[in-house]
């Protein structure tokens, strides 16, 4: 079995929410803890938080992870993508590329996608929405210094579509990837999670 990485990327600047997204409140839990609780279920060998807020670094840490601050935030996604690839042990053979701000992405969701990319053997792995790569994505090492050259605020799927013979995929589940821009979209998440207790 391969080591696979878990990158989540958490420093982006969430303009369209006003506020630092991450760590707004839903059922008194920020959101950015669903991810990463979710990802500690996982069946990572490694696991890294790409940030930029003290009081997440600190709560990261105390559940294991490693911990990178991001100063280039300003240059987007790839800024933390890139940290993320940098920073991961020499022994990993893959990793995947989660984004911070999709609560409803399950522990079984993410091993179903590791199993994919383990069980099929493509060199990248990812969900699908509607038919279209999506975040989370499994890279394999020999991407890594394609990820390495990634600029401004776009994330892997430049490299996908590079590659997109290597590429497998299955489909997201139903508001798995359902992700927190704005407020109004926290709001349904909280109510999502309301409506299924």
């Amino acid at each position: 079995m391969p080591n696979i990485s878990a990158i989540i990327t958490a420093s982006g600047k969430g303009e369209r929410f006003g506020s630092d997204k991450l760590m707004y409140m839903v059922n008194y839990r920020p959101i950015i803890a669903y991810i990463i609780e979710s990802v500690i279920k996982t069946k990572f060998n490694e696991r890294l938080i790409v940030l930029r807020n003290n009081d997440l670094k600190k709560y990261a840490e105390t559940l294991g992870f490693k911990t990178i601050w991001n100063n280039n935030y300003e240059n987007g996604m790839s800024a933390s993508i890139i940290l993320g690839i940098m920073n991961i042990s020499d022994d990993s053979d893959a990793a995947m590329i989660i984004p911070g701000d999709i609560p409803m992405m399950t522990s079984n969701y993410l091993n179903d996608l590791i199993d994919h990319f383990n069980d099929n053997g493509n060199g990248i792995a990812g969900f699908l929405l509607k038919g279209v790569p999506a975040s989370p994505v499994i890279f394999s090492r020999k991407y890594f210094n394609e990820l390495l050259q990634l600029k401004g605020d776009r994330g892997g799927k430049s490299v996908i579509m590079n590659h997109i013979d290597d590429f497998t995929g299955i489909e997201a589940p139903n508001n798995s990837l359902m992700d927190i821009d704005t407020v109004n979209d926290a709001e349904r998440f909280a109510s999502i999670l309301k409506n299924k207790s």
